[in-house]
């Protein structure tokens, strides 16, 4: 991957498979700092272009830290700002996954509310059932409102997931996902952390 990432300097995602291939040459549970660092490196080379055609560099720019302060590193930019992602909702959740363990709340909250609005534009666009939508961002969004101590906003959030379970889906279509799961761990979630059952 270097080779190919040296002739053709200015393909994205040759660099960008490049940092992920250096951070694959790692022992499983092992850490290198310098291979992180050189990985970061590569990735944030390609953001400094501003290329924005692929979510690639994006993802590979929160992914190489594997330590709370690297992990501060590899966020810094482009992967606070939901704005600069593209329209997909994975890509605009992935972020979350490294806000929450260091206590950003905000901005895991603000990823997934874009993840969750890029999903529904989905659906709307294509004619699907809100059952189509992504409940993955939503479950986690939930969460981070109850850490939050947005109650309110968590339970709308459940009202949505039970509106989409109980619409009927588009003639035509496959049958809408089974959403039972999501719906137990977030009420699950929501009595835990409001200590009231219902």
């Amino acid at each position: 991957m270097a080779e190919l990432a040296r002739q053709f300097p200015d393909d994205e995602n040759a660099a960008a498979f490049y940092a992920l291939a250096l951070l694959a040459t790692m022992p499983s549970g092992e850490r290198d700092t310098a291979v992180s660092l050189k990985a970061g490196g590569i990735a944030a080379a390609v953001l400094a272009r501003r290329i924005p055609s692929t979510p690639a560099p994006r993802t590979t720019r929160c992914t190489p830290s594997t330590t709370a302060s690297m992990r501060r590193w590899g966020c810094r930019r482009r992967a606070s700002t939901p704005a600069s992602r593209p329209a997909s909702s994975h890509a605009r959740h992935m972020p979350s996954h490294v806000f929450l363990p260091l206590g950003m709340w905000d901005e895991a909250v603000a990823s997934d509310e874009s993840a969750f609005a890029a999903s529904v534009d989905r659906v709307k666009r294509l004619g699907l059932s809100m059952a189509q939508a992504d409940f993955h961002s939503l479950g986690w969004l939930h969460y981070e409102y109850l850490q939050q101590g947005r109650f309110a906003k968590a339970r709308e959030l459940m009202r949505t997931v039970e509106r989409a379970i109980a619409a009927p889906h588009p003639p035509g279509q496959p049958a809408p996902p089974a959403l039972p799961a999501p719906t137990t761990t977030s009420k699950a979630r929501s009595a835990a952390a409001t200590g009231r059952c219902r």
